[in-house]
């Protein structure tokens, strides 16, 4: 409810102003929408640490030319994963690809952020490569595909980090 009151001193020919502004309505939060679960968004930001520091390990040792660090990891049910740090433009994404057989699924992680992804499975064939499934978690909900792609994360990336205990 809101009430105003406002009067007139005729003596100073001045107005006083007094309000009273009563809101019982309810107030609406904002829910926090996160794809990601905690333990794979942690990852993901460690694994952002881990990519920088080999970066600058590179710049250092002044290899030229320099070569992407890119890291090959062997999984169960004969997959392999391909980790590398893709950039485009002052934005840094994690290229992750999971291989089995003539399936290759990709996930392309946002860095900074990692409710932001791009997932597509794509099939071999005798001219190429074909897609047969595709996901962007800025414009879709999948809750199989989140899922799936937070499990490869929970799988593959520690596999990696092992040994960086000191990435925080």
């Amino acid at each position: 409810m809101l009430s105003i009151n406002l009067t007139k001193n005729n003596k100073t020919n001045q107005y006083k102003y007094n309000s009273n502004i009563n809101f019982n309505g309810k107030a609406v939060q904002d829910e926090l929408i996160t794809i990601m679960p905690l333990n794979a968004s942690k990852l993901v930001k460690k694994m952002n640490k881990f990519l920088e520091n080999e970066w600058k390990n590179i710049r250092k040792t002044k290899q030229e030319p320099y070569e992407n660090p890119h890291y090959t990891i062997a999984g169960k049910n004969d997959k392999i994963a391909l980790i590398t740090p893709l950039y485009q433009g002052y934005k840094k994404f994690i290229l992750f690809e999971i291989l089995k057989g003539k399936n290759t699924e990709r996930i392309i992680i946002d860095r900074q952020n990692p409710n932001s992804f791009k997932y597509e499975k794509v099939i071999d064939t005798q001219y190429g490569q074909a897609t047969t499934q595709s996901f962007n978690s800025d414009l879709q909900r999948s809750n199989a595909i989140e899922l799936k792609v937070a499990e490869y994360i929970e799988e593959y990336f520690p596999k990696i980090l092992s040994n960086q205990d000191n990435i925080l």
